[in-house]
């Protein structure tokens, strides 16, 4: 029988909404195990191939409550193909529910290198920089991201009043 959005509920994970479905436990380490079985079978050259499915492996491991397992499928799929963002942002999410700070400005720095659209990079910035003000205590580490994102987005008006708070 197919999962219906009103008979199963979405997972969720640390405060993650995980878009995965399924019909109880057995259900999901079958998942499990198909995507580790097409894992194994991925030869080594593809690493854009073994990169998804780790990052569907690690995906599936939040899902069932496997942080730990979770954390190395998706450090595996960095590893592989750095700039693949749903790595980069199911990370972010991961280490900001860890409250390991430090380790997300690096990732918030990673996915922004790794966007083409100066916008969605300056947003990226200042939300580095907003760790980096209210959860590291560093101001100047947080005022070079928010001119960095104010030089991409000179219009954008959480920035400018980020950089106000800085130069009032």
């Amino acid at each position: 029988m197919a999962p219906t959005p009103d008979r199963i509920p979405q997972q969720r994970s640390g405060g993650l909404d995980l878009d995965v479905w399924h019909d109880g436990p057995q259900d999901l380490a079958e998942e499990l195990r198909v995507i580790r079985a097409e894992l194994a079978a991925t030869p080594e050259e593809d690493r854009q191939a073994q990169a998804l499915l780790c990052y569907e492996l690690g995906r599936l491991q939040l899902a069932s409550h496997n942080e730990p397992g979770a954390a190395e499928a998706l450090l595996r799929a960095y590893t592989l193909r750095p700039q693949f963002r749903p790595t980069l942002r199911l990370t972010r999410h991961l280490y900001r529910e860890r409250s390991d700070f430090r380790l997300l400005v690096k990732l918030l720095d990673a996915e922004a290198r790794a966007t083409r659209d100066p916008l969605a990079r300056a947003a990226l910035l200042r939300q580095q920089a907003r760790v980096l003000w209210s959860r590291l205590g560093d101001q100047v580490g947080a005022r070079q991201a928010l001119e960095t994102a104010h030089r991409l987005d000179a219009s954008d008006l959480a920035t400018i009043k980020l950089l106000q708070l800085f130069y009032a």
